[in-house]
């Protein structure tokens, strides 16, 4: 039977958006620009390490000073954090790509951000670039550039990625729906994706309905987020238009009445939602303007209040007051635009956060269709198992005869099992050798 995802309207609970408390003032920096020196450069030449005092807590790499209009950090289609690494810059109306440490990597010629792309590595990441016309002469000769100097390589263009959460009100279960294109099918969350996520997900409610195309995203939906537990438990009692996962952090972003503001881990919203975009996967078609407030990133977030930029820390507090034309960081080294341009440095006080072990199970445990019971031990999974020949057997969507047949297995099929339940004995879930359904429950009395 086909299922199709539909959504819940809910109602958006509005909260006042009112300016946070900067724990200290500083003087406003006029936007940059480049001192009589510098007059013989070329735009986004580098000019020598100027004098300039940066904020207490911000520590001089000693790099030399840039002059680009604007420096953003990189979004990665289909991912929700920055690219630690590198920038996108922008002289006049055109963009290139920046190394952190301030090496340019390709020259401001492109019409668009610099977008990174999924399939990249960190050895050799991947670059969506865009020209309003066409010069492929011009970005081979870019891409051999960009490799030479090891930055990776511009991307050819492919096919996308997608994962949400769904809170399914008629089954009372949190699902995931990923895919890369075109419909999916609603899985458990398996243990693996639950340490990613540190157990705590944004997600939207719907329920799980009859439709005669598959499962559906609710197109155009604007149900809102909301921040839920593994048994969707609410973590708070607000609504979300845009919410991002803590990533490991201290805090997560989410927006709300146009605005992003940053929520500890019991739900409690340390920061008023106040803040505006700084970064986004921006194209020619989809506009170019940041349209997302950076998550924490080693404990802290370059944040945009009133058109000003500062550094949030932790606990919510503006450590670099939102004063300044423009400040990036993306974990690892920032750059704060003064008067003289932008100036590079690090924080001695970035920890990279702690990541929970996870299970490692068979890539099958997180493509359990929510329908089915889901196992919460894992002990045998891994295990090779044989059916025996006593005749067909029987394939089910839990463990019990109770529940639906799903398919069935012939005399002597090799099966890899995958997790069984503490409560009801003698059943186990397994890998199918098929595909689809690409796990069933089977009784262990029939297995050797």
């Amino acid at each position: 039977m086909k299922r199709a995802v539909s959504s819940l309207a809910l109602t958006l609970l509005l909260c006042a958006c009112a300016p946070s408390a900067s724990p200290s003032t500083s003087t406003e920096s006029p936007a940059a620009s480049t001192p009589e020196s510098a007059a013989v450069e070329s735009p986004g030449t580098a000019t020598p390490e100027q004098a300039a005092a940066l904020p207490a807590g911000l520590e001089p790499t000693g790099g030399d000073v840039l002059d680009y209009e604007e420096i953003r950090p990189i979004a990665i289609f289909s991912d929700q954090s920055p690219m630690q690494g590198y920038y996108t810059m922008r002289q006049g109306e055109h963009w290139g790509l920046l190394r952190n440490d301030g090496q340019e990597l390709l020259p401001c010629v492109y019409d668009s951000p610099v977008n990174g792309c999924f399939l990249g590595t960190d050895d050799d990441p991947a670059w969506h670039v865009e020209r309003s016309e066409p010069a492929p002469d011009s970005d081979r000769e870019l891409d051999a550039q960009l490799r030479s100097l090891g930055g990776g390589h511009l991307c050819d263009g492919h096919g996308g990625y997608y994962q949400e959460f769904y809170w399914l009100t008629d089954l009372q279960r949190l699902c995931d729906y990923s895919g890369s294109t075109g419909p999916s099918t609603p899985t458990h969350i398996a243990p693996a994706l639950a340490a990613d996520y540190d157990g705590l997900f944004p997600a939207r409610d719907a329920v799980l309905s009859e439709g005669e195309e598959g499962i559906l995203l609710p197109e155009g939906s604007d149900t809102p987020y909301r921040y839920r537990l593994p048994d969707g438990t609410p973590l708070n009692d607000q609504s979300y238009q845009t919410a991002l996962p803590f990533g490991h952090e201290a805090l997560a972003v989410a927006q709300r009445d146009g605005r992003w503001c940053y929520l500890d881990r019991t739900g409690h919203e340390v920061t008023a939602p106040c803040y505006e975009g700084t970064y986004g996967y921006a194209t020619q078609s989809s506009g170019q303007e940041p349209s997302t407030s950076s998550p924490l990133l080693n404990g802290f977030a370059a944040v945009c209040r009133d058109g000003k930029f500062g550094l949030l820390d932790s606990t919510g507090q503006e450590r670099v007051p939102c004063t300044y034309a423009g400040l990036v960081w993306d974990g690892q080294t920032g750059w704060l635009r003064l008067e003289d341009g932008w100036h590079s440095f690090r924080l001695p006080d970035a920890v990279p956060p702690t990541i929970p072990d996870a299970p490692a199970l068979p890539h099958e445990a997180s493509r359990v269709p929510i329908e089915y019971a889901y196992p919460d031990v894992w002990d045998e999974a891994g295990a090779t198992r044989t059916t025996t020949s006593e005749g067909t057997l029987n394939v089910r969507s839990g463990p019990g005869t109770g529940y639906d047949k799903v398919s069935d297995l012939a005399p002597g099929t090799a099966v890899t099992v995958l997790g069984r339940s503490s409560t009801v004995e003698g059943w186990v879930l397994v890998i199918l050798p098929d595909g689809w359904p690409p796990v069933g429950w089977v009784s262990s009395e029939y297995l050797e």
